[in-house]
């Protein structure tokens, strides 16, 4: 009985520690966001010092929902969930590579960027 109650115990630790981990992220590592993602968390962990490419972000989050050239930068729309629960993440290409990220919604978070609001 003690045994069971240990590895149950154990288990739960477990599980506890991964969706933590899962919830957090890992700073500095680009991740396609999900209805999940903590906006603050990765505006804020978003690697924009380093020189990630359109092509990069492309295979990596796949093809975006929609894509516009204006002024010389392209923005690059990822759209997710419907309704009072849409969100939007766009990428602005200035370059060749990712300048800003910016994550739109109707909540508090509307419209924070990694390049003006955080950094």
């Amino acid at each position: 009985m003690n045994k069971t109650l240990i590895l149950a115990f154990a288990g739960m630790t477990l599980l506890a520690g991964l969706l933590i981990s899962c919830a957090v992220g890992h700073p500095g590592i680009m991740e396609r966001p999900t209805l999940f993602t903590i906006p603050t968390n990765y505006i804020y962990n978003f690697p924009l010092e380093k020189t990630i490419t359109k092509q990069e972000l492309i295979d990596l989050m796949g093809v975006p929902d929609k894509s516009l050239d204006m002024d010389g930068m392209t923005y690059l729309t990822y759209e997710m969930g419907e309704g009072h629960g849409a969100r939007q993440w766009i990428y602005i290409i200035k370059d060749n590579i990712i300048w800003d990220v910016r994550y739109h919604d109707q909540g508090p978070f509307n419209g924070i960027s990694a390049r003006t609001n955080i950094k």
